[in-house]
């Protein structure tokens, strides 16, 4: 499975991150927003696809940070990482999400995410020391 998340950071209200619905695979656990990539499709484009489906952003400049392979009970997980830093909307819940906020960049360790979200959590906390 290939996916595409984006660490959206405003400097004015943290990173945006949402809760997976309780009854979702991994409920409960906070995420970045993004989802699978469609055929044929590059990562960036699902990215701003999956963006504008779940919180209504429009994605308008990211960056590559890193792809994170992960074995899992159901296959190969390829996670394709991006820094969103240039965006316009305002951030809604417009999927099955239990919830969505901002949160300060050194408050994210108080979250709890998917195992294979620690390698972004340590890339934000390098950048934001």
């Amino acid at each position: 499975m290939k996916v595409a998340v984006g660490v959206i950071y405003d400097p004015l209200h943290g990173i945006l991150i949402t809760q997976r619905a309780a009854h979702a695979s991994s409920g409960g656990l906070w995420e970045f927003p993004g989802g699978k990539l469609e055929k044929n499709e590059t990562p960036e484009a699902a990215l701003i696809r999956e963006v504008k489906e779940e919180v209504n952003l429009e994605v308008r400049r990211c960056d590559f940070i890193t792809q994170i392979d992960a074995q899992r009970p159901d296959g190969l997980l390829s996670l394709y990482v991006f820094w969103v830093h240039d965006f316009t909307g305002q951030a809604i819940r417009l999927e099955s999400q239990a919830n969505l906020l901002w949160a300060p960049p050194m408050t994210l360790q108080k979250y709890q995410f998917p195992p294979t979200n620690s390698h972004i959590l340590t890339w934000i906390n390098q950048k934001f020391l």
